[in-house]
């Protein structure tokens, strides 16, 4: 079964290189650093190998390459996109940071793409990819779900998460907060049953509410 990243830990085994001019490079991408604590860092977090070293044959790649056939066609209408010339398109490492992204923030690929294209419109691709990398971006677009609360499934992510919104104050309004499930929704499931929760909540937990609230109706 193909994973999300290849192992490339093997290429971190061996150490910096103490150049002549005193820095000390990295053997990975070549990353030179003044002091030996700084390409020590640099080299834990395992991040700068080829982004087709890591990635290539994984389901990373395979969402990537998805997201790229549905979305470069917007701004290069002779844009190749087979998997091998995504792989060697300069927009290969880009597609997959945003393809992480959204991954790691569980959000809609193709929607969050579609919103920022229309809506911070960008004009350039890699424009596109590096507004979806940003917090701010997404805290823009999680917003937009909040008040557009038919773009949300939430029945569908009631049903995989029933018992932790149920049972979970807390965990229901953080659910609202990343627009994973609709407001309007879950004042009107009578299992959920919102409103009478609320006189329980946490101090914390209903002032985050009411953040969603101020946000729904502005």
């Amino acid at each position: 079964m193909p994973e999300y990243y290849n192992d490339v830990s093997h290429m971190y085994q061996e150490p910096a290189k103490e150049l002549k001019n005193g820095k000390f490079q990295c053997p990975v991408c070549g990353a030179e650093y003044a002091t030996r604590s700084g390409v020590f860092k640099h080299m834990q977090k395992q991040d700068c190998a080829p982004a087709s070293l890591m990635f290539e044959g994984t389901i990373t790649e395979d969402v990537a390459h998805s997201l790229f056939c549905d979305t470069v066609g917007h701004y290069s209408k002779h844009q190749r996109k087979s998997l091998s010339s995504f792989r060697k398109s300069k927009h290969y490492r880009g597609v997959l940071q945003a393809t992480l992204h959204c991954m790691n923030n569980k959000i809609d690929s193709v929607l969050f793409m579609e919103w920022i294209r229309m809506s911070k419109k960008p004009r350039y691709y890699n424009h596109l990819m590096s507004l979806a990398v940003k917090d701010s971006t997404l805290v823009d677009f999680r917003n937009h779900l909040i008040k557009n609360e038919e773009l949300i499934d939430s029945s569908y992510f009631f049903e995989r998460n029933e018992e932790q919104i149920l049972k979970s104050d807390s965990f229901l309004i953080r659910s609202l907060q990343r627009g994973d499930i609709g407001l309007d929704y879950c004042m009107n499931h009578k299992d959920i049953d919102l409103m009478s929760r609320i006189d329980g909540m946490c101090e914390a937990n209903r002032i985050h509410l009411l953040s969603v609230v101020k946000v729904k109706e502005g």
